[in-house]
């Protein structure tokens, strides 16, 4: 005889959903994730950077113990609503900043028409993995006195008003002017005709403008050239010499008077 006509597989529940499958691209700072189910739903990701703790639980069966389905807790977990308005089936979650060789885990739960489901995904965790970093570069900045092209470079003066003062009081600064706009550094103590008093010192300052180097790159090593046209040195300072430190300036396009706090604490 003549084979059935093939039924075709029923609807799914429209009060449950799945997941089908999840992509994940890769991105400057974290990652993309696009979650396809196979119905139209509204999905929340749940997520934490703490391994999940895991409770282990059993039932009495018949006056026996066995032991029953684990439970899973999130500790400190955040809650992010997919990207696409309303029921979808494409889900989309941007995750930045993640940093590097960070492991998170995540869980799924969504609504389907404004109401909650009783469906929810299991738990998956995602590592992210360091860039893959090329054979190293090097990068050359020089000072200009333009602080729009590549660098600020100048030099920041504080004087001590009146005259002289103990070397705490003027390293201090009391009275401070800054000059951003020259190619030539800077760096003097001026003690003028005073015995173990000062009036003025002055401090080099450079800004490089270092946004050729891509974002995220790793910086192995970096140094500092200088090129100096002569030095004046006083009998009584045969071993003055220049030393460097860190400074933290309030601009990155010029330098102010409130940057002479801002140096590293060698004095």
């Amino acid at each position: 005889g003549t084979p059935p006509v093939p039924v075709p597989p029923p609807d799914p529940p429209t009060t449950k959903w799945c997941i089908l499958d999840i992509i994940q691209t890769l991105t400057s700072t974290g990652y993309k994730i696009v979650v396809i189910t196979n119905v139209p739903c509204h999905l929340y990701m749940y997520w934490t950077n703490q391994q999940p703790l895991k409770h282990d639980r059993t039932r009495v069966l018949r006056g026996l113990t066995i032991p029953a389905a684990s439970q899973y807790c999130f500790v400190d977990w955040n809650q992010n609503e997919q990207h696409e308005a309303g029921d979808t089936v494409y889900h989309t979650f941007i995750k930045e900043p993640w940093p590097s060789c960070e492991t998170r885990w995540f869980v799924f739960r969504g609504k389907i028409g404004g109401e909650w489901s009783n469906s929810i995904s299991c738990i998956f965790d995602k590592h992210r993995v360091a860039p893959a970093y090329g054979p190293p570069e090097t990068h050359y900045f020089y000072p200009d006195p333009h602080p729009e092209v590549t660098s600020v470079d100048g030099y920041l003066t504080s004087r001590a008003s009146p005259r002289p003062q103990d070397w705490r009081f003027v390293w201090g600064g009391n009275v401070v002017y800054a000059v951003d706009t020259s190619p030539d550094g800077l760096v003097m103590v001026y003690c003028d005709k005073y015995v173990d008093s000062f009036f003025s010192i002055e401090r080099e300052i450079q800004l490089f403008d270092t946004s050729s180097i891509p974002a995220g790159s790793l910086i192995n090593d970096a140094k500092l050239r200088l090129r100096g046209e002569y030095k004046i040195m006083a009998p009584d300072w045969p071993n003055a010499g220049i030393v460097v430190v860190i400074s933290y300036p309030n601009s990155n396009i010029e330098i102010s008077d409130r940057d002479w706090g801002n140096f590293g604490t060698l004095r």
